[in-house]
């Protein structure tokens, strides 16, 4: 990493923002004067991370208000002031990069932030054991609010189901996620984002705690800056009700139902195609003895004949 600047946030685009825009990798910096910038290259992350000073100075950057990233930390918020590397802390950070939304709404990500927090500061004073346990704000020296601190569960049931093929408790899963959305209700709010990648697990699936509080909103307020499953009937504008979080959690137990069979199915076939291998290799080896005897005996046939 070059001298005199920090990577706030580094990524390859998945697609292409504009139409004839090419995949590049974007990138946000603050400098060590405290200004920020950002920009894109042709280059890999990996590639990036790694350029000299000089290399990086003659890229074309653009200045970047840093308050269209960040709120101001409130006096009320709790901060957070352990060690960032704490293996059991887990600090949850916007992703700026993603449609490179501040540069059309500047207000986007310091009103989710906020929000957030607020909604955190609230479950802090009412804690359950089925959401994600809150440890205060990180801030950096201007006062801004850079990252959230929460307890580190192990993995969330996106990656856990989804990406890594593993199985969990469904039943305990959506017992402990139906138990956070009411503890959400009794006070007031709605989650309004119940989905795979919002819900954590710990100690095997032992452990269930629903998380990622930037889509909630208070019962009876309208929809906006973030809303849940695109597949549910509640949309932008809507009056939320506690019914979306219901609905919500039925298209997740529908996800982990189906993933589970497909998982289920996919070792069926592997198993079957293990033993059809096996089978396939039990033949070819009777067939080899059967050839191997038959060139035996023509031997000693020829070789009688000789003598």
């Amino acid at each position: 990493m070059a001298t005199g600047y920090t990577i706030v946030q580094i990524a390859k685009d998945k697609m292409q923002l504009n139409p004839g825009d090419g995949l590049w990798t974007r990138y946000i910096l603050c400098h060590q004067d405290g200004s920020y910038s950002y920009g894109k290259t042709i280059l890999s992350v990996k590639a990036f991370e790694s350029l000299t000073s000089s290399s990086l100075n003659r890229m074309e950057r653009k200045s970047l208000n840093p308050e269209v990233l960040f709120p101001r930390c409130e006096h009320s918020w709790t901060r957070y002031t352990g060690a960032l590397d704490d293996p059991e802390i887990f600090i949850k950070r916007q992703n700026f990069l993603r449609d490179m939304l501040f540069l059309k709404h500047p207000n986007y990500f310091p009103r989710l932030t906020t929000r957030e927090v607020e909604v955190a500061e609230v479950l802090a004073k009412k804690p359950h054991p089925n959401v994600a346990v809150y440890r205060g704000v990180v801030t950096d020296d201007e006062n801004r609010v850079v990252g959230i601190a929460y307890k580190r569960y192990d993995v969330c049931l996106g990656v856990h189901c989804h990406r890594n093929g593993k199985e969990v408790d469904i039943s305990h899963v959506i017992s402990s996620v139906e138990k956070a959305i009411k503890h959400f209700h009794h006070l007031g709010l709605v989650h309004n984002d119940v989905r795979l990648p919002n819900v954590f697990i710990k100690d095997g699936g032992k452990e269930v705690a629903l998380g990622d509080f930037d889509a909630v909103h208070q019962i009876g307020e309208r929809i906006d800056y973030k809303t849940g499953d695109a597949r549910c009937s509640f949309t932008w504008g809507d009056k939320v009700t506690p019914e979306a979080d219901f609905e919500s959690l039925a298209w997740l137990q529908h996800d982990l139902t189906v993933l589970q069979k497909w998982y289920r199915a996919q070792k069926r076939m592997k198993k079957k195609t293990c033993w059809s291998m096996k089978f396939d290799l039990d033949r070819a080896l009777r067939v080899f003895v059967v050839v191997a005897s038959l060139i035996v005996c023509a031997g000693l046939i020829v070789l009688h004949i000789q003598i």
